[in-house]
């Protein structure tokens, strides 16, 4: 399921999906100076939700404060719905650790979410990049370029 151990794998996410459960494995790698290379897999288990279902828990998300997101709140959340970690996003964004842990605070709190997924669903629903008629419009999670294949 992880593939060979030969990979190079900086802060990738796979997605896979075995009959009711979706699997997301993260790999990590910490470098060290002296060449040594930790490399972290952790994995995420949630179950696929049927259309009934999915249609029931968009009604059950509270609103929130009904504040819009910051650009940078935006961005941060733009990337968590990708699958990336704090600290992929911190790496990629050239901040903290901590100010995107801050981040994504305020962005639950005004979104009025609890979860990546629950942020996921809500971003696939509210980001106006969402909206086909928007110009960098693209599905949430994909690029451009893997959209036209």
């Amino acid at each position: 399921m992880l593939g060979s151990e030969r990979d190079h794998a900086e802060n990738r996410v796979q997605t896979r999906v075995i009959r009711d459960y979706i699997f997301k494995i993260y790999t990590y790698d910490q470098r060290y100076s002296n060449g040594i290379v930790d490399r972290y897999h952790w994995i995420t288990i949630s179950r696929v939700e049927s259309s009934a279902a999915n249609d029931r828990s968009g009604e059950a998300l509270p609103a929130g404060t009904g504040q819009p997101l910051t650009k940078a709140e935006l961005r941060v959340a733009r990337l968590l719905a990708k699958g990336l970690t704090y600290q992929a996003v911190a790496d990629q964004l050239v901040v903290s650790y901590h100010t995107v842990k801050k981040h994504v605070q305020n962005i639950y709190q005004k979104c009025g979410v609890n979860s990546r997924f629950q942020l996921y669903r809500w971003m696939e629903r509210n980001d106006p990049k969402n909206d086909p008629a928007h110009p960098e419009w693209h599905p949430v999670g994909k690029s451009r370029t893997e959209c036209r294949k």
